[in-house]
């Protein structure tokens, strides 16, 4: 059995074998996999996506840091339109896959970007950020302040001209068919076309990305020196598809 991918974004279309699928996405048996068509996520795909999202970061252990801080009220509908902002300012862009209508889905940046965001889409987030808490502010400002000093001294500038997969998720249900490993081949393939590295930033999933060839080229922690956090230090990873040789854990 194998992968395809379709790429109407300008890749060619690619088939794997089972042996190159990873443990990440692998819950299920091979006999289970299916083929898994990466198309750009269109608005209708956004209300599913969002679903699969919340529900497959639920576990995550950097999501459940910044969250488990969150007391505030309408939580669930804060966390919905911060999605829907993020997904939809992607479709806008191009830069929103998905398999399966919203059952997997990756947002990614492209070499020389230099806002995630839309103008409009980054004020209408921000609005939402101002009705987090204290303590929610305080730890999303951590990661962030650590993922960015991991990246400037992983890449220097080169981190501009970089892809960047910004977010990756899988439904539940969906998990063990491949659709993350082909979500990020699509990308990887991209990278290699028009010779441009990728990296993003992971705490749990440093062994899926490894799988596929991703180095660590940074780590740190995040978490060890709260006392409201009692789960103990999260560690983050930098990793990325280039210059394996080079990689370094500080």
């Amino acid at each position: 059995m194998a992968i395809r991918l379709k790429l109407p974004f300008g890749g060619s279309q690619a088939k794997y074998s089972d042996e190159m699928l990873t443990s990440q996405d692998q819950k299920g048996s091979l006999d289970d996999l299916t083929f898994a068509e990466v198309e750009l996520m269109q608005h209708n795909d956004i209300s599913k996506a969002i679903d699969s999202a919340r529900r497959a970061f639920r576990d995550q252990l950097l999501s459940k840091y910044i969250s488990s801080a969150d007391t505030r009220p309408f939580r669930e509908a804060r966390s919905k339109a911060y999605y829907y902002l993020l997904f939809d300012d992607g479709v806008h862009k191009g830069r929103m896959l998905t398999v399966d209508k919203g059952a997997a889905l990756m947002r990614y940046g492209t070499p020389g970007e230099t806002e995630v965001l839309g103008r409009w889409h980054k004020f209408l987030t921000g609005l939402i950020d101002k009705m987090d808490g204290r303590e929610v502010t305080k730890r999303k400002k951590e990661a962030q302040s650590k993922a960015g000093a991991m990246a400037k001294d992983a890449f220097g500038e080169k981190v501009k001209e970089m892809y960047e997969v910004q977010l990756l998720a899988t439904a539940p249900e969906a998990q063990g068919q491949g659709f993350g490993f082909a979500l990020v081949t699509a990308v990887t393939d991209k990278g290699d076309a028009d010779r441009h590295d990728v990296w993003l930033l992971t705490s749990d999933a440093y062994r899926f990305y490894e799988s596929l060839g991703f180095s660590i080229v940074r780590s740190d922690t995040i978490g060890a020196d709260n006392p409201k956090w009692k789960g103990g230090p999260i560690r983050l990873y930098i990793v990325s598809d280039q210059w394996p040789a080079h990689s370094e854990v500080s």
